[in-house]
């Protein structure tokens, strides 16, 4: 199986993080949102970010029965 994060290109603490951990990135994209303010003004944002993946090993996610 595989696993992805999409982390933004800002945060180059948490890109090393998951550099460590084993994830690879895989594409850019945009990171498009919206908000509102306090006074009901609708804000629009975007946020550059890359998407990441790892691998896992077969039975990775295997959970004992209790």
């Amino acid at each position: 199986g595989v696993v992805g994060i999409g982390v933004g290109k800002d945060n180059e603490r948490a890109g090393a993080l998951y550099t460590r951990l084993g994830y690879r990135p895989v594409a850019d994209y945009p990171d498009r949102y919206s908000y509102e303010e306090h006074d009901g003004t609708v804000r629009d944002g975007v946020d550059a970010c890359t998407f990441l993946v790892k691998e896992l090993s077969p039975g990775h996610l295997d959970v004992e029965p209790a």
